[in-house]
């Protein structure tokens, strides 16, 4: 996302397959710290999140969307 028009569009990554899987290998599987402006990737975050939304989450409101999305169907392929 860039900051002044939303979705930046970025060619496609043009790696072999096993390059990119590496690469998903070696990533580092820390927690995000967060950036101060966003709250941090660890499990007690979203244990506090879980447990503040347990009771509503499975009988709370649920908007009408007009549109599924860009997707004109379920199948994508």
């Amino acid at each position: 996302m860039n900051g002044d028009d939303g979705a930046e569009q970025l060619p496609p990554d043009a790696r072999p397959e096993a390059e990119t899987a590496a690469d998903v290998v070696r990533a580092d599987g820390a927690p995000d710290p967060g950036d101060g402006a966003t709250p941090d990737d660890s499990d007690v975050t979203l244990a506090a999140f879980v447990t503040a939304t347990a009771s509503a989450w499975s009988a709370g409101p649920r908007a009408h969307l007009d549109s599924p999305g860009p997707v004109p169907s379920s199948r994508f392929a």
